[in-house]
């Protein structure tokens, strides 16, 4: 026998055990079939749907359709409820809630100041103190802000400075010039009431110039 020879046969027999070997591999990775009545149903979960009573049921055709009895609420079987009563709380409403929460203050640092009602009389005290640099020539205030220059304060305190004993006679207003407001003592004062009625006049003055210069004249 040649070397070719047992070449070949010993090809032919390496082929034949790769052939068996493959076969046997496959047979065993193939799983048997088990019967139908061992097989194993994965477990239902509960629709909350009665079985009896479904929404869809199957027509001749085996399309799915909706029963049109279960969509009016008066055809469906009715069923015992139990009524459980319970209070609904309203919420109170703000402007309710801020009147009995108690007056608005300015807080603990203002030692709860509390808001004053701005009457006539107070409102043209304020407006004097905000133009208290047109009252005295000879004294200078830091005007305000324009934006809050007409704005007043809300929450303020007016007293009456007391004097001490020492200062009875240099430092205080004898009682028949002393008066409700501010406004009653500038007008009782003379010499401001001078100034005020000077300064108006400019005023009125400047404006009639004005008005004069902007008015066209008529041609002859």
């Amino acid at each position: 026998m040649t070397s070719m020879e047992m070449d070949d046969d010993w090809l032919q027999r390496s082929m034949v055990a790769l052939q068996e070997r493959r076969n046997t591999k496959s047979s065993s990775a193939v799983k048997p079939v088990p019967e139908l009545d061992v097989i194993q149903m994965p477990v239902q979960i509960n629709s909350g749907i009665p079985t009896a009573h479904p929404y869809f049921d199957k027509d001749q055709h085996g399309v799915a359709r909706i029963k049109t009895s279960k969509l009016n609420p008066s055809s469906a079987p009715t069923t015992q409820t139990t009524n459980i009563p319970f209070n609904v709380s309203q919420l109170p409403d703000s402007k309710t809630k801020s009147t009995t929460a108690g007056p608005e203050t300015a807080g603990p640092k203002w030692f709860d100041m509390p808001a004053t009602d701005i009457t006539p009389e107070i409102k043209r005290d304020l407006q004097i103190l905000k133009n208290r640099h047109v009252l005295d020539p000879k004294r200078f205030y830091k005007r305000q802000d324009k934006k809050t220059a007409k704005d007043l304060p809300k929450f303020f305190q007016i007293g009456t400075i007391v004097e001490g004993p020492a200062e009875f006679y240099s430092a205080r207003i004898p009682r028949k010039q002393r008066k409700q407001n501010l406004v009653e003592e500038l007008l009782q004062d003379a010499e401001k009431s001078q100034y005020l009625k000077k300064k108006f006049d400019e005023i009125q003055a400047k404006k009639a110039d004005f008005t004069r210069r902007r008015r066209p004249q008529k041609k002859k």
